[in-house]
């Protein structure tokens, strides 16, 4: 487009990108340590640019052997905070190469952390939500975990914004005291019960939950039966809270789905289950959600994704193999039947953290 005043948002001054989907590639762009041609000189970056010696997917081995390391959150490079099974929390702050694995008050062995979604604009409060219904927050300067609701369900993801100056937590449940449904919460993160208030809309159970505020916030899950058994919910506030975007009419033969991940008000990106001999991957476009071309080769149980434009996102599966899309490929980043994946994050292709089963916590590059 030749204008001679600004179009508005979603362009930029000077053309020539050579991958418009991805805010990291551009003329003139520092390069990443992400295997793609950033600056767009036809070349990707040099040896120099990533670490001595090369850059490899990194394990480290954080809390014990049986931890299971379920949702992983980072919005700063070099401060990561995940959760998991035996009141595991595990934060890693910017400096240091350690996980610091002793907060206390964050449950036995009983308690297992499904979700955890961090407020890097109050001092790296964390949240927490539990298997057994705990909704938790914790505050680094006192390094324990603090109880503010015990509601009984099954919380499987939070995500948190600003709305009108207050912080607004909206989290999903899988189950709901009525069979073969969900709940979907708001949470100020204070304790009290008007801090704490359920959707009266009725959802399929729910597994995934992400959204940059209130224009575009998804829920995700699906049930365990069916022809298409992937279900998405999209927060209305102005005609009913959540409402069906209906793609288990418009998409067959679609897997439960098992994570969403939400880049702008335009592009968002769906993982899930398997079914009839295809994986499960979607994608919206502002408007609607289509399935994506993906490769059926492996039969994977896709657990969650992470996305920085709509040509750039990497998927992690329970088969231990990481996938990335660079805007006309899928491609196996890393493969190791060793590992069992549960949640992706990063701040940008060159900070990715991958959380997993048997105290496994990957980082790319390192």
């Amino acid at each position: 487009m030749t204008s001679c005043v600004s179009p508005g948002a979603g362009y930029v001054e000077v053309g020539g990108d050579c991958n418009d989907g991805n805010p990291f590639t551009y003329p003139g762009a520092t390069e990443l340590c992400d295997g793609l041609d950033n600056n767009c000189d036809g070349n990707v970056e040099g040896p120099e640019v990533c670490p001595s010696g090369g850059a490899n997917w990194v394990s480290r081995d954080v809390g014990a052997t049986d931890q299971q390391w379920r949702s992983i959150f980072t919005e700063v490079p070099g401060d990561v905070t995940a959760v998991g099974n035996q009141g595991g929390v595990a934060i890693l702050t910017p400096g240091s190469t350690t996980f610091q694995t002793n907060a206390t008050n964050c449950g036995d062995i009983n308690r297992g952390w499904n979700a955890v979604w961090v407020d890097m604009a109050n001092q790296g409060r964390a949240y927490f939500g539990s298997t057994g219904g705990s909704l938790s927050f914790l505050h680094r300067s006192q390094n324990s975990c603090t109880e503010t609701h015990a509601m009984g369900r099954w919380a499987r993801g939070l995500v948190g914004f600003q709305h009108e100056g207050t912080l607004e937590i909206h989290g999903v449940t899988e189950n709901s005291g009525t069979v073969g449904q969900g709940l979907a919460f708001t949470w100020t993160g204070g304790t009290g019960s008007s801090a704490l208030n359920f959707s009266t809309t009725a959802v399929a159970p729910l597994q995934d939950i992400h959204g940059r505020s209130r224009a575009a916030l998804f829920a995700v899950g699906g049930t365990e039966t069916g022809s298409s058994r992937g279900r998405i919910y999209r927060f209305n506030p102005s005609s009913g809270p959540w409402q069906s975007e209906g793609v288990q009419d418009t998409i067959p033969n679609m897997g439960r789905l098992r994570g969403v991940w939400v880049v702008n008000n335009q592009v968002a990106f769906a993982v899930g289950e398997r079914m009839s001999g295809a994986n499960t991957v979607l994608q919206w476009n502002g408007l609607s959600w289509s399935r994506m071309s993906f490769p059926d080769t492996h039969s994977e149980t896709l657990t969650s994704v992470v996305a920085f434009g709509a040509k750039s996102v990497y998927v992690a599966a329970r088969s231990g193999r990481i996938y990335r899309y660079d805007g006309t490929v899928w491609q196996i980043v890393f493969d190791n039947s060793a590992f069992a994946f549960n949640d992706i994050a990063g701040t940008s292709p060159a900070d990715l953290w991958v959380a997993g089963d048997n105290g496994k916590i990957l980082h790319w590059p390192q």
